[in-house]
């Protein structure tokens, strides 16, 4: 493992609020980054690092079984910490966990010009 690749990785974890580690031609990544999406998160509050298109790819991906202890894409940290990968996501998103850890770290607000507001984001577009 390339222990510049992890420096990398943990710098990108501890500077963005919600970090996507993913593939451009991943399904499950896709469906991962329209969760996302869906809460119109605030420009510069998170980042998603498609690991295909990058050129050290293969240090990153070594990295990120080192950090979680998966070989799969997409993983997800948020607030510095690993989340998990696609169905993690997927579960949190449907049961309002994930709306709770946004709101903690204050990604969800209300006059930002999202379709859904604080008070009515109980419309879960589930994955199921």
């Amino acid at each position: 493992m390339s222990a510049s690749a992890l420096t990398v990785l943990l710098s990108l974890i501890r500077i963005y609020p919600v970090v996507i580690f993913s593939q451009s031609n991943c399904r499950y990544c896709t469906e991962v980054n329209d969760i996302f999406q869906w809460y119109c998160l605030p420009r510069g509050s998170y980042i998603t690092v498609q690991l295909d298109r990058e050129e050290r790819s293969r240090y990153f991906k070594e990295a990120l079984h080192y950090l979680t202890g998966l070989k799969t894409v997409p993983q997800v940290f948020i607030g510095g910490q690993f989340i998990g990968d696609a169905e993690t996501i997927k579960r949190i998103h449907c049961n309002g966990v994930l709306q709770e850890m946004l709101n903690k770290l204050r990604l969800i607000q209300c006059d930002n010009g999202c379709p859904y507001c604080c008070n009515c984001m109980t419309n879960y577009d589930c994955y199921q």
